[in-house]
């Protein structure tokens, strides 16, 4: 029965290895054991939903060997679509470790309604949050399928707050089955262990509400934490590193930048932790990256080495995204279809406004797999409200693309402003530090 799974984990296994992988430079220890790939396709879209200020990126980042245990070859076998849930998270090394350990909780309650039946296969919960694995078959093609919206609420019926979802939903929409993994986290541990998961389907124009309880044991997992406390200095710019913290889901680095930096810091591209085999453990690859505490302060993730210990344990980073901070907003007038502002370089052109649709053109030197912007405001400082934001290549080697947000409406004063939460530019240096 496990043969199936075990064949397409090799075959998954042979492709990384084929990947052409850039070698960075910190220190040789590093460099002989860091290997940074990507993987070029993209199978869904996904979506992000945070009542906090957070960030998030679709990307491919570091692919580590998998290892099938007979612990993890057992639960392969017996949890129905779990070859699809090893693919989707299979460049998260910290996830396939909560499997090999045990740690993951099999649940398989299903419920059927007009022709499709929705089934929550699995889940890992920690202190910090909880991973939900889910199928959805249908007796004919999904047509236009679409995930509405999800709820969690307590076995009484209280909605559960959290500070962050993450969902996806298919690019194809002839299939039959769809298997996804639903990512929330909390800003306080969650104490209920009777549960109840709403999932919105909308299939064609019509939408079926699936509601599924769901049963968590309680398992002990202490956080571990290193309290760091010590500041680099990176081209003039002051970033103090706080601390760092373990749980099973993802490793949470808490920063801290020097509000008389001259620069806005966006994002810690290649930050991750390291063993002293080289080993490492980098940033969430396909979820939520960051989140933002202050205007000074971040939450940066990484995939989590919670079920590894090793002798020594190093935090590196070499390559930021930064921007001036007299330009960290794009400015526009929309009514004359006109850049007002923007960082130095001029990657942005081609600005085009159709109804409350708002495009430009970003060329970059490289593939740049990010989505810039985050909040917008009026020339009255008013908060404007976007209903979504999009990006698609418009050439062959992707270092052009076409962006674009969505305004909910157009009530609104020129010009407007859009907040850069991600740039291509750049400081560099090279920061190492020794977890203890």
């Amino acid at each position: 029965m496990f043969d199936k799974e075990e064949a397409k984990l090799t075959e998954w296994k042979e492709q990384y290895d084929s990947i052409n992988i850039p070698l960075e430079k910190i220190n040789k220890a590093i460099d002989a054991g860091y290997k940074n790939g990507k993987i070029p396709t993209k199978k869904k879209r996904k979506t992000w939903i945070w009542p906090s200020i957070a960030a998030a990126v679709l990307l491919i980042g570091f692919v580590t060997t998998i290892r099938v245990s007979p612990t993890f070859a057992e639960y392969l076998s017996t949890v129905p679509g779990m070859e699809k849930i090893v693919e989707l998270i299979s460049n998260n090394k910290g996830l396939l470790a909560a499997i090999d350990n045990e740690y993951a909780q099999e649940i398989g309650v299903s419920q059927e309604k007009n022709g499709m039946n929705v089934t929550i296969d699995a889940l890992i919960k920690d202190d910090t949050g909880m991973v939900i694995f889910y199928s959805i078959k249908a007796n004919e093609e999904l047509q236009h399928f679409q995930i509405e919206n999800v709820e969690l609420q307590t076995k009484e019926g209280t909605k559960i707050n959290y500070d962050s979802l993450s969902f996806g939903n298919p690019a194809d929409d002839k299939a039959k089955t769809y298997t996804d993994v639903l990512e929330y986290y909390f800003s306080k541990p969650l104490k209920d262990q009777e549960l109840q998961l709403t999932i919105k389907v909308k299939n064609d124009s019509e939408i079926t509400s699936f509601t599924l309880p769901i049963t968590v044991k309680q398992q002990e997992n202490k956080s571990k934490e290193f309290d760091l406390n010590k500041t680099v200095n990176i081209e003039d710019q002051k970033i103090k590193v706080k601390k760092v913290k373990v749980d099973p889901l993802r490793i949470a680095v808490h920063l801290e930048m020097d509000p008389n930096n001259s620069k806005q810091i966006l994002e810690f591209q290649d930050i991750r932790l390291v063993d002293q085999h080289g080993e490492a453990w980098s940033k969430i690859a396909n979820g939520i990256t960051s989140s933002k505490i202050s205007a000074h302060e971040q939450i940066v993730y990484l995939q989590s080495n919670y079920f590894k210990t090793p002798e020594e344990l190093y935090l590196v980073f070499s390559k930021i995204q930064a921007v001036d901070k007299a330009e960290a907003a794009v400015i526009i007038d929309t009514e004359k279809q006109m850049i007002i502002q923007q960082p130095k370089g001029n990657n942005l052109s081609n600005l085009q406004v159709e109804g409350q649709d708002i495009t430009f053109n970003l060329e970059t030197d490289k593939e740049f797999n990010y989505f810039i912007f985050s909040s917008i405001k009026d020339a009255k400082g008013k908060e404007v409200e976007s209903d979504s934001g999009f990006s698609h290549d418009i050439d062959v080697d992707g270092y052009t693309q076409k962006i674009g947000v969505t305004m909910a409406n157009n009530n609104y004063s020129n010009p407007i402003e859009l907040e850069l939460s991600f740039y291509p530019s750049w400081i560099e240096g090279e920061v190492k530090m020794k977890l203890e």
